[in-house]
């Protein structure tokens, strides 16, 4: 909707291979077709000092630059709490395919500020998504 938009003054919504359903201004559309509302998140970067103190908390003695087992992170990430959804995410397809790409191509370690990273990060998405599906009936996500 929003590229139709930018290019035109008038657009069209075509069913069925050839019916028009609507044809019309976009705020025309929007308003007979359109509901709910479509929300882009982004979450902030952490700071060193955000992963620094992260990794601290979740009782990893190494440096931050260091490189670490990816099953143990995943260990001790399950040990400090991180929702059990975040960690199975770190597979092949999942949230974390960049981390498990690192870990085969470093003899199943990652680096730990890349570990902790995703787990600051998805955090801090999925408690979002947690606050909107508190307040609404219904959510969708996108990506």
């Amino acid at each position: 909707m929003e590229e139709a938009e930018a290019l035109s003054t008038k657009m069209g919504i075509m069913v069925r291979g050839g019916i028009f359903k609507c044809y019309g201004s976009t705020q025309h559309i929007k308003s007979k077709f359109g509901t709910g509302f479509e929300v882009d998140i982004k979450i902030r970067k952490p700071t060193q000092l955000d992963l620094l103190t992260l990794k601290d908390q979740m009782g990893f003695t190494q440096e931050i630059e260091d490189r670490v087992d990816l099953d143990r992170c995943k260990q001790i990430a399950h040990k400090f709490g991180v929702n059990k959804l975040l960690i199975r995410q770190i597979r092949a397809r999942g949230l974390g395919a960049d981390l498990c790409v690192e870990a085969q191509s470093g003899h199943d370690e990652v680096r730990l500020k890349n570990f902790v990273s995703y787990v600051y990060t998805l955090s801090a998405g999925l408690k979002v998504i947690e606050c909107l599906c508190a307040r609404f009936e219904q959510i969708e996500l996108f990506e």
